[in-house]
């Protein structure tokens, strides 16, 4: 059994981690769209991956993936998943 992560994928790099590539999709976006928010950082990977989805349909982005992204563009506001407290 072959086990491939899409980190591994010849064009991840330039698609998902390249500023320039990600600032050029950004403006695009933005004109069709709207402003994006800090949040939606790993929105190029999914329209790479997936295309444009919409408001009511989502995908879980694979881990390594988010660990990569967020590796390369840490945020000091982002915790990550955080269970809610229970009382």
């Amino acid at each position: 059994m072959i086990v491939w992560c899409i980190i591994q994928h010849t064009s991840f790099q330039s698609v998902c981690l390249d500023i320039y590539v990600i600032e050029t999709a950004y403006h695009d976006y933005r004109q069709q769209h709207g402003q994006l928010q800090e949040e939606d950082l790993h929105m190029q990977l999914v329209r790479w991956c997936w295309g444009y989805l919409g408001k009511k349909h989502r995908v879980t982005i694979p881990a390594c993936a988010v660990t990569k992204i967020r590796g390369c563009f840490p945020s000091a506001e982002y915790v990550g998943f955080q269970y809610p407290e229970l009382d």
